[in-house]
């Protein structure tokens, strides 16, 4: 069995305590219980082990970055990871220094995206 869940809020409350609902990647953090709730005074028993986070989208986006156009006057870079495995886990970090083009002036770097090959 699975539970749903469903709520609706403002994407934008201006509430110091609440996050910004956009298009980004959400961590979503969950808890519940067996049990129901007493009382309304006492609120809900502890949850125990039954918690976890996951991140989530909750609004999709309209389009595909991989089909977004760039002006014609944007100087683009790949950084590749050659014979490279993405292991099957949620997570995974690599760090590498890279060298980068040199400039002659500040640039500023806008979008970051993968690119993945599969296989």
């Amino acid at each position: 069995t699975h539970t749903v869940i469903r709520f609706k809020r403002k994407l934008q409350t201006c509430d110091d305590r609440d996050r910004t609902i956009n298009k980004d990647t959400l961590r979503v953090l969950w808890a519940w219980n067996d049990q129901d709730p007493h009382d309304d005074v006492a609120g809900p028993v502890y949850h125990g082990e039954n918690r976890g986070v996951r991140s989530s989208m909750f609004l999709r986006k309209e389009v595909d970055i991989a089909e977004e156009s760039l002006p014609s006057d944007i100087l683009s870079h790949d950084v590749v990871m050659s014979n490279t495995i993405i292991p099957s886990k949620r997570t995974t970090y690599w760090c590498r220094v890279v060298d980068m083009p040199k400039l002659q002036t500040k640039h500023h770097i806008f979008k970051v995206q993968p690119v993945i090959t599969p296989g």
